[in-house]
């Protein structure tokens, strides 16, 4: 059935193997970060000063896409120079201990918590990147997380929209992820085209993006990776959930703030 409210996460069973590379990865540099607090998980927002040559560029579909900006909390800004990129890690891993710490009372115990919808990492949608453009700054997070902390659940959104395709055939062992978002949108290339793609004017361009994200989708859920399909709502809703379902998705979440 299609739900309207983000999929709670499971428990990573797996890591990442510090002795696994994956080719043509181009990581950007993070130069701010913001938290948003959404059905009990909390986000991360994250964008980089540079640029990205791809003209491929879809929006992501998440519950800070539609927040407030009064709603999100600066973690981080103004990180410009390499080294500022440990500051990165170590932002972030605090805040995540805030949230789960001793010394907050409305703490999740164990970071296990039934109600837990844990630490979920999107790209600001003003950025060029997508998610997994940052997929080494997001698994090094996690791994620092989990040094003390093995029971939260961690998840991200995606475009699908991604230059390094190895990444969607083992997103545990890469990232150490759980759970992953895709936006898929809708249920044909055109429409799309019309909502989610922002080369939307470039109609042959739109028309592989949706075939790339169709295939993202895929691969993931034959890596065994239980993967979530985002969809626009209204007439897009219907098709949109049984294409998601024929590629492999598990679920889908409905935005019903696009139609």
């Amino acid at each position: 059935t299609t739900t309207t409210t983000t999929t709670t996460s499971t428990t990573t069973t797996r890591y990442f193997n510090s002795s696994q590379t994956l080719s043509n990865s181009t990581t950007p540099k993070i130069s701010k970060i913001k938290s948003y607090e959404h059905n009990n998980a909390l986000h991360f927002i994250i964008s980089s000063n540079e640029d990205k040559k791809d003209q491929k560029k879809s929006i992501i579909l998440s519950p800070s896409f539609f927040a407030d900006e009064e709603e999100k909390d600066v973690v981080l800004e103004s990180i410009d120079d390499d080294s500022s990129q440990d500051v990165v890690l170590e932002s972030i891993s605090s805040r995540i201990e805030a949230r789960y710490g001793l010394d907050n009372q409305a703490q999740f115990v164990g970071g296990m918590g039934e109600n837990d919808g844990g630490v979920w990492f999107v790209a600001d949608t003003l950025d060029d990147f997508d998610t997994l453009d940052y997929w080494e700054q997001i698994r090094d997070v996690i791994r620092n997380v989990k040094e003390n902390r093995h029971g939260i659940p961690f998840g991200l959104y995606t475009s699908g929209i991604i230059d390094n395709k190895e990444l969607a055939s083992d997103f545990k062992g890469s990232i150490g992820i759980s759970s992953i978002q895709v936006t898929l949108g809708a249920a044909d290339p055109k429409s799309y085209g019309d909502i989610i793609s922002i080369n939307h004017e470039n109609k042959s361009l739109s028309n592989a993006m949706f075939g790339e994200v169709c295939n993202f989708i895929v691969l993931s859920s034959e890596s065994g990776f239980p993967v979530t399909a985002a969809l626009a709502g209204g007439k897009h809703a219907a098709p949109g959930n049984e294409l998601a379902k024929a590629l492999g998705a598990i679920d889908t979440v409905v935005y019903d703030q696009i139609k």
